[in-house]
């Protein structure tokens, strides 16, 4: 899988309980993502599609052959220290699954750094 240029993205693909974040130049094909994905978590690709929901839209089954720039990923929407988030859904289901990651712990009061003036 050896592409030669284009601008790099971040993508975080998420599937239930995983978080991956991955780089791909802009002329990557939508499968690539789906084969790093099947080696990684021993899904066959056939199994499940890439979908992407951009600014609070539905899910987006994005097409295998498609470019992630014709697909609609730049650097205003997938920077590698802004990932854009896709999901895997699997065949037959409506939205992918998927287990949000848990937030930071609260600052303890002895580090806070509030002025009380």
């Amino acid at each position: 899988m050896a592409y030669r240029g284009g601008v790099l993205l971040g993508l975080e693909v998420r599937f239930q309980k995983k978080h991956v974040f991955i780089e791909l130049p802009d002329e990557a094909p939508v499968v690539a993502i789906k084969n790093m994905m099947s080696k990684l978590l021993q899904i066959p690709a056939d199994q499940y599609k890439i979908v992407w929901r951009q600014d609070g839209e539905n899910w987006k089954v994005l097409g295998d052959e498609q470019t992630l720039a014709q697909a609609g990923f730049s650097q205003n929407n997938a920077r590698v220290q802004h990932p854009a988030v896709v999901g895997m859904l699997k065949l037959g289901q409506d939205e992918p699954q998927i287990t949000p990651l848990s937030g930071p712990p609260p600052v303890p009061d002895s580090l806070r750094n509030d002025n009380h003036d």
